[in-house]
């Protein structure tokens, strides 16, 4: 028994180590996709390589301790449990992007739609010329004179409405007829997308933000854990320790 405790507390050990390599690559690229390019994007070799490891790791820590895998990997969320979460005015959007194709799936309770999209590649590509293009305002430069500001400006402003256009068009408009029912928009989003300013992209001719209320969630199994009812009679007790998966 103790025995399993040390190996379940080394392979958890294993894991965050795992996880903050990813964790610095992704902070790496977001650098790299900002207007003032800090530094050079890791490579999608090493991206890969990092985020299996981190799965190699967290696979060990699952098999070494079944109270590990509960605390750490919860169960999925069904398109059930989702379409009770979105409610009667809500439509919840999740991408998921992948090397040779990509998805998304739009739940109301009214039903689901999915689709496939393109590669990881493809989406980021977009994703990060629209953020390039949102953020040259906060560019510094040497305008000679306020009408070369305004122009450059209004270049700018021109190239984030088509770069907004162009990534719509990946992935909002294949699902944009269920997205057109809800009121309130939630995105799970994957990648680069977090840096997407969904209120920019049009669908059907308007802005996101014109027609529905937006809103940005972790993931399913956190929207789903939040709505999960608390007993009044159960205090609140914070304990800060070095966890202990097995007794």
């Amino acid at each position: 028994r103790g025995k399993g405790m040390l190996l379940a507390a080394e392979f958890i050990a294993d894991r965050e180590t795992k996880g903050r390599r990813v964790n610095e690559l992704e902070r790496r690229r977001a650098l790299a996709l900002d207007v003032n390019r800090i530094g050079t994007a890791p490579s999608t070799t090493a991206l890969t390589g990092a985020l299996r490891e981190y799965r190699d790791a967290e696979a060990k820590v699952f098999a070494s301790s079944p109270r590990a895998r509960a605390l750490l990997a919860p169960p999925l969320t069904t398109r059930e449990t989702l379409a009770e979460i979105a409610g009667d005015d809500a439509v919840i959007v999740e991408y998921a992007l992948g090397e040779s194709r990509s998805f998304v799936w739009a739940v109301s309770r009214s039903g689901l739609a999915s689709a496939i999209l393109p590669p990881r590649s493809v989406i980021e590509d977009a994703a990060a010329r629209l953020f390039r293009a949102v953020t040259a305002r906060n560019a510094t430069a040497n305008d000679a004179s306020v009408d070369t500001r305004r122009a450059r400006l209004q270049a700018a402003d021109r190239q984030a409405s088509s770069a907004a256009r162009d990534l719509a068009r990946l992935i909002v408009d294949p699902v944009g007829g269920r997205m057109a029912e809800g009121r309130r928009l939630v995105f799970i989003v994957d990648g680069a997308l977090s840096t997407v300013p969904f209120a920019f992209l049009p669908l059907r001719g308007r802005l996101l933000s014109e027609d529905h209320a937006l809103a940005l969630a972790p993931s399913a199994t956190m929207m789903s854990a939040l709505r999960q009812p608390r007993d009044p009679n159960r205090g609140t007790l914070a304990v800060f320790a070095d966890p202990v998966f097995e007794a």
